[in-house]
């Protein structure tokens, strides 16, 4: 071998003999590591279940998850019941008033009637304070298309030379907002 060869190309492959060796002695060495951790975690596995400290009880977890659940569905529940910001009367009772049991969590009626007049603004009901908005609410949209028409019919009237008279309705708020005060006037033009 050493024969036909120069003593550097001797000494190189010395070099990768050696190498080579270097490694197949660190991998005996990793995987006699290996095994000596994982006859360790055996070990160390065997004590625990002899104290009795075994973290994998999945029962215990379960049953913990459960309780949980549970109690975040009873706290929404009660949400709902008390009508806390008004979700349970106006999303949920449309969607879920015909569902046999979940509808018994549903807000009750706020149908409300009271005998004391000032607790709703000298109204008995609510349902009475609501009539009489959407009563004044058509009120006032007839005083508006009256006004309207009576701008136009003014305009086309002046410009021909007419004069007509006309009683103008003059609806507006009063400074608390409760009710729409009615005034009227006899007007020519």
């Amino acid at each position: 071998m050493a024969k036909g060869m120069a003593p550097e190309a001797v000494s190189a492959d010395d070099d990768k003999k050696r190498i080579q060796d270097e490694r197949k002695q660190l991998k005996k060495q990793q995987k006699e590591q290996r095994k000596e951790a994982k006859a360790r975690a055996k070990e160390i596995s065997r004590q625990e279940e002899e104290l009795g400290l075994d973290e994998g009880n999945g029962l215990v977890t379960f049953g913990a998850t459960v309780l949980i659940v549970l109690l975040w569905i009873a706290v929404i529940c009660v949400i709902v019941k008390l009508d806390i910001g008004g979700f349970g009367s106006s999303v949920l009772t449309p969607i879920l008033k015909d569902v046999p049991v979940v509808n018994k969590i549903l807000p009750g009626s706020s149908q409300t009637e009271t005998n004391n007049p000032g607790s709703y603004g000298g109204y008995s009901s609510l349902q009475e304070a609501v009539d009489y908005i959407k009563q004044l609410e058509v009120e006032l949209e007839q005083v508006r298309t009256a006004s309207n028409s009576l701008t136009l019919s003014k305009s086309k009237n002046v410009s021909q030379g007419k004069y007509r008279t006309h009683t103008v309705f003059k609806a507006y708020h009063n400074s608390s907002s409760e009710q729409i005060v009615k005034n009227s006037a006899t007007v020519t033009y």
